[in-house]
């Protein structure tokens, strides 16, 4: 940490591979102490990544009278307080003053596991309401989810915070599991939309699936905008039906028809999207049943009644 008790307190950090802080009440602290004068500023940089865990803040970045800022800058960080009502990251500022968030690619974790925890909080002097302006910029096509028992992002000031895009493109911002998009985005790395989870991309911004990248949906993707698809989706969810590039399959067999005990049955899967593969992701067919990997068809000769519940996932 670091602690000016009459100026402003910086702190730049440069990662290098992996990185661990925890077993501590504050992950990292950056403080500028005194009353009248000072700013505080934490920048974490590099290609490496960070885990800061403490028993009250993960990362905290304090200013007791002026501006509080935390950048991060194409690193992965990963921030989380286990026990008080302290945030994964928390950025105070003094009365009337600014406290922001920037994450300039890369990505930011932030949790607050306890009930009343915060993933990112931001706070404005000294009592428990306040006035500021509190703010949170991706660029660079960052990633970042925030979840805590009191809300993924919380503050205490009367001015809403002011969550967008940064100079360069845009990023993707999840609060508690409601995912937004914010300008133009490009995914460089996996991301899973968690069951219950959504993904929203609004009027104006763009979601496009590099190369190489999956994009693993269990929850609900919505569109207004723009979702391009040049790498791959696996989908047991709720996709939009104008995805640009490669457009995933949609099994369009509704239901299958009943079989007859002792009789040969046989009943093909239709799709859209051309499907080049065929197969069961969960449960199991009837006895004696089996699945065509290449054309979807689903045949065997039952011996016995029975009901069986099975996954079918079709893949192009």
């Amino acid at each position: 940490g670091v602690l000016n008790q009459r100026g402003d307190a910086e702190l730049t950090i440069q990662l290098e591979g992996d990185n661990t802080i925890e077993d501590v009440s504050t992950g990292i602290y950056v403080l500028a102490h005194s009353a009248s004068t000072g700013i505080a500023r934490l920048t974490i940089t590099g290609s490496g990544s960070l885990d800061a865990s403490g028993t009250s803040y993960g990362i905290l970045v304090q200013s007791n009278s002026g501006n509080a800022t935390l950048t991060i800058q194409s690193a992965d960080v990963t921030a989380e307080n286990s026990s008080s009502s302290g945030g994964g990251v928390t950025v105070r500022a003094g009365e009337s003053s600014n406290a922001s968030l920037a994450v300039e690619g890369g990505s930011l974790t932030a949790t607050g596991k306890s009930e009343d925890g915060a993933g990112i909080r931001y706070t404005f002097g000294s009592s428990s309401s306040g006035s500021g302006t509190p703010s949170l910029t991706v660029s660079d096509s960052a990633i970042v989810k925030a979840n805590g028992g009191e809300g993924g992002i919380s503050d205490n000031s009367s001015t809403d915070i002011q969550i967008g895009e940064g100079n360069n493109s845009g990023g993707i911002v999840f609060d508690n599991g409601t995912g937004t998009v914010y300008g133009s985005v490009t995914l460089q790395e996996d991301l899973t939309i968690e069951s219950g989870q959504t993904l929203d991309i609004p009027s104006g911004a763009s979601l496009t699936i590099d190369s190489g990248v999956t994009l693993n949906n269990e929850g609900t993707v919505t569109n207004s905008g723009t979702l391009t698809n040049n790498g791959k989706i696996e989908n047991s969810g709720t996709l939009p039906s104008d995805i640009k590039g490669n457009v995933p399959p949609s099994i369009t067999t509704t239901s299958l028809v009943d079989g007859t005990v002792n009789t040969a049955y046989s009943a093909t899967l239709e799709a859209s999207g051309n499907p080049t593969s065929w197969e069961i992701t969960d449960g199991s067919l009837p006895t004696n049943f089996t699945l065509n990997a290449s054309t979807g068809e689903i045949s065997g000769t039952p011996t016995t009644a029975e009901t069986s519940t099975f996954t079918v996932t079709a893949t192009n």
